[in-house]
């Protein structure tokens, strides 16, 4: 596949502008480079690479598949896109590729933006501190606890 997808991008004039880096122990480099993350899974559980991306201020696109609409917050974090539907994921990517201003206040590292919102209250966010606040270790941790905690004493 890497091949082929290789070859697509040498015809369509893209080899000076995609890498393909195979497996990387350490992304940083890569998401720092980026402008957003796009992730059009089909099927997906929770991806961890969302909020990899949104812990490194980067805002996301990503498919309604699996748990990608619960990492990321539609118009606060990035964009939940439908599923097979290829010009709504390019517009989305346009979107954010063309208001830089907005990709950023969505991706930032600014204090000064506040605490993460919801989308439907219309207030932008901040895609690092919901990365931090609601899908990091001891948020996981204490929600997984919170769930099973019930049903780990009512079997004694």
């Amino acid at each position: 596949m890497a091949d082929a997808l290789s070859s697509q991008c040498t015809r369509l004039g893209l080899s000076s502008r995609v890498s393909f880096v195979g497996h990387a122990e350490d992304v940083r480099p890569y998401l720092e480079a980026a402008d957003c993350l796009v992730l059009s899974s089909e099927n997906d559980g929770f991806p961890l690479a969302l909020t990899e991306a949104m812990a490194s201020g980067l805002p996301c696109i990503a498919t309604n598949a699996g748990g990608n609409a619960e990492a990321v917050v539609h118009g606060s974090t990035g964009s939940i896109v439908s599923r097979n539907s290829t010009g709504e994921l390019a517009g989305a990517i346009e979107y954010l590729l063309v208001h830089r201003e907005e990709r950023r206040t969505i991706g930032a590292n600014d204090a000064s933006i506040g605490p993460p919102k919801t989308a439907a209250s219309g207030q932008r966010s901040n895609a690092r501190q919901y990365a931090a606040t609601h899908c990091g270790s001891t948020r996981t941790w204490s929600s997984v606890h919170t769930m099973y905690s019930p049903l780990a004493l009512s079997n004694h």
